[in-house]
């Protein structure tokens, strides 16, 4: 009996964290529409966020560099 409740759980849950995170509500409005505590839908969005992939070494450094030449062409354009 408690896989099917662990089932049941799994599907309520990671709906309801998609909600607030692919269907762009905020948590507050998410637990609102569903009547449950906002600290369920962020336990919930923390337990089904996806992990990400590990970064290369010098990515951050990469990463850091395009945002900067992106603000500095921003910027430029003012």
């Amino acid at each position: 009996m408690a896989h099917g409740r662990h089932d049941l759980q799994r599907r309520v849950q990671d709906p309801s964290a998609r909600l607030a995170t692919e269907q762009g509500y905020t948590v507050k409005q998410a637990a609102q529409r569903l009547g449950v505590d906002q600290g369920s839908i962020r336990h919930w969005v923390r337990k089904f966020a996806p992990i990400p992939a590990p970064l290369a070494p010098n990515a951050m450094a990469e990463q850091l560099q395009r945002g900067n030449q992106r603000l500095r062409e921003e910027i430029s354009e003012w």
